[in-house]
């Protein structure tokens, strides 16, 4: 789906990525359990989801060979993604609610941290521009690492 067209809506990937960095993140370690329950249960009932999309594909080729009038293929698809969109969703919000409701809220805790905006992406360490001594200590490290790999 298009973030763009669906604003708020998230793919289920990207909302068990967000709710396992909210496990994570949990200043309590039931809460961090219960959106873990959360996101076990919503993966179950999405991979369900996808077991019975598959199924009815297979169902509507056996229509087609047997010259049954039907539903496209992407009418089914579009069903299936819509109970994925709703499902996952409805878990998410309840997810975000348990995580704002305990006062875990990764941009006041953690503001000044490299962990700010966990939430959102995941985060990529900015590399900056390396000294002459970490250039000469990478040397080093790989120079004995070539060592021990011909022992």
């Amino acid at each position: 789906m298009d973030s763009k067209d669906n604003k708020g809506n998230l793919e289920p990937h990207e909302a068990d990525k967000r709710m396992e960095n909210m496990a994570k993140l949990a200043k309590e370690a039931e809460h961090g359990i219960e959106i873990e329950r959360l996101r076990a249960e919503n993966k179950k009932e999405v991979q369900k989801n996808e077991n019975d999309r598959n199924k009815s594909k297979l169902h509507h080729s056996m229509g087609e060979r047997a010259r049954l009038h039907q539903h496209s293929v992407q009418e089914v698809d579009q069903i299936y993604d819509e109970k994925n969109q709703k499902v996952t969703q409805k878990t998410f919000i309840f997810a975000k609610g348990i995580y704002k409701e305990h006062g875990d809220n990764a941009s006041k805790n953690f503001s000044n941290s490299k962990l700010r905006g966990l939430l959102k992406h995941d985060f990529k360490e900015e590399k900056g521009t390396p000294t002459k001594q970490d250039k000469i200590l990478s040397r080093k490290f790989n120079k004995n690492k070539d060592i021990d790999m011909d022992k």
